[in-house]
């Protein structure tokens, strides 16, 4: 969301962005910082037109993503409008876990997939969502730890074929992907609870029917307190 980037997309538009005919897509709630660049300045020019008619804006409130037990929890959560569910069916309850150490974490989530797996749960379907606070050291363990189920997400592993691999990374890597079941790990709350607030939404809105929040008990005993 930056004006260089209006200029780039307007030379590639057909009577650019004043004249052309265009689509932006967007959430409103708390993923614009997490990654990127993102100017109020250019909000405004969106929202406004870049030329002498005002683009038409709708909300889209119908969420195809998460089931009714996720919207509810994370909308607790994070104080996000998750949409209302277009899905009939219902999916598991969402967990805490607490674990404090980056090797509690860890054995956590080799616990996670093991119980999963009993479950008959694809390991394909599995996204694994590292807090940026937990750093390369947890994410390093992690792909050890599960060297045989799991493997870092990257740009070229998005189209790659993953059967049988879960998938490993931050929030920001997850960005406009979604899995079946997702474990977000190592989260906690501190003085930038904002932020970590933020980080915490998109991890736990990958989901489609089951999530697992592993976080400090400090984070899991105010997320049970919601």
């Amino acid at each position: 969301m930056s004006i260089d980037n209006f200029s780039l997309l307007s030379s590639l538009v057909e009577g650019g962005l004043e004249e052309g005919r265009w689509r932006w897509f967007m959430d409103v709630n708390k993923q614009a910082h997490l990654r990127g660049d993102f100017e109020e300045g250019a909000l405004e020019m969106l929202q406004n037109g870049f030329g002498s008619s005002k683009p038409f804006s709708t909300p889209l409130s119908t969420n195809v993503r998460n089931t009714k037990e996720i919207i509810g929890k994370v909308e607790l959560w994070t104080a996000a409008e998750l949409g209302t569910t277009k899905y009939t069916g219902h999916g598991s309850a969402p967990r805490l876990v607490s674990a404090e150490s980056v090797d509690d974490v860890v054995s956590a989530v080799e616990t996670l997939m093991d119980e999963f797996q009993q479950k008959e749960i694809p390991v394909e379907d599995i996204g694994i969502v590292v807090a940026e606070r937990m750093g390369e050291e947890a994410v390093s363990k992690l792909e050890k730890a599960l060297r045989k189920s799991a493997l870092r997400l990257g740009p070229a592993k998005v189209s790659a074929n993953l059967k049988g691999k879960a998938v490993i990374g931050s929030a920001s890597d997850f960005k406009g992907l979604e899995r079946p079941v997702i474990f977000a790990i190592g989260f906690d709350l501190n003085e930038d609870s904002e932020s970590r607030l933020n980080e915490l939404y998109v991890a736990t809105t990958r989901g489609n029917y089951g999530l697992v929040v592993v976080g400090t008990e400090r984070l899991t005993n105010h997320l049970k307190s919601k």
